[in-house]
């Protein structure tokens, strides 16, 4: 399967090593997990600041409204949420 141009995944994905490069670029500044940036950090292409306002990813929060049945595939969802 081809990835066109137009598919929003394709977009997101060029949208963030923008963000990537700008900041290797010495050019600004982006927050992101740890992760996705491990291979720049490495490198030393960039540089960690404001550690000191830095926190750990704590996890993800799902919320819905009280009552409501939840369907098969909210259920799906969580499920694999809660093994990534």
């Amino acid at each position: 399967m081809a990835i066109s141009d137009d598919c929003p995944h394709y977009q997101c994905w060029l949208e963030c090593e923008r963000q990537y490069q700008t900041a290797v670029a010495g050019m600004g500044v982006i927050q992101v997990t740890e992760e996705r940036v491990r291979g720049y950090l490495t490198s030393g292409a960039i540089h960690r600041i404001l550690d000191d306002r830095a926190f750990e990813f704590e996890g993800y929060y799902l919320c819905w409204i009280a009552g409501r049945k939840m369907s098969p595939a909210m259920r799906a969802f969580i499920d694999w949420m809660r093994n990534i």
